[in-house]
């Protein structure tokens, strides 16, 4: 995982988050098949649909690397502190990181399945067997709920670039309300 900061330092946190990785995401997908099946088939009837969700186990989690290195450093950026915590109840760093990062990670996953668009493009991305374009197109919906979530983005060549992305929503809003010539609000 990469440096996303010029204040990004917790190598232990860093390395923590990327062994975590496929555990945490095979939980989240867990999670969003669970979700989907309790919202959209509640009488618990089988279908091919729902045979296809229910024996699918494998998931190709390559497609959502880039999406979970955006959220840890989002993690990393705005709630870790880079110091040392001293631990009397035995655990080592590796330890309480790795608790502390799968809590943030679950809950805030689950939070976000909540949301239709958000549900539907983790099954996409990762249950349904679709080309790689819409999958790839997936993924960057669920880019774009850490963005808008955190007001942050990841750029290849600046990293972590904060504050930009409400400004250039407003600044296109503002656009396209002067060329209908309505009037809109920005808030």
């Amino acid at each position: 995982m990469r440096k996303l900061f010029p204040a990004d330092k917790n190598t232990i946190l860093r390395t923590v988050q990327r062994q975590e990785e496929s555990k945490l995401l095979a939980e989240m997908i867990g999670r969003a098949k669970l979700l989907y099946l309790e919202k959209y088939n509640p009488l618990g009837l089988v279908d091919r649909t729902v045979s296809y969700i229910q024996s699918n186990s494998e998931y190709p989690l390559e497609y959502f690397s880039d999406w979970y290195e955006q959220l840890a450093g989002v993690y990393r950026f705005k709630y870790d502190d880079a110091q040392l915590c001293l631990e009397f109840d035995g655990k080592t760093q590796e330890e309480r990181y790795a608790d502390e990062w799968a809590v943030f990670f679950l809950n805030w996953s689950e939070q976000q399945l909540r949301q239709d668009s958000f549900l539907q493009s983790v099954l996409q991305a990762a249950v349904f067997d679709v080309s790689g374009h819409s999958r790839t197109m997936a993924v960057h919906r669920l880019k774009s709920a850490v963005t808008l979530e955190y007001d942050l983005a990841v750029y290849k060549k600046r990293l972590l670039a904060p504050g930009e992305i409400k400004k250039a929503v407003s600044k296109k809003k503002a656009k396209t309300a002067k060329k209908s010539g309505r009037r809109n609000l920005l808030l």
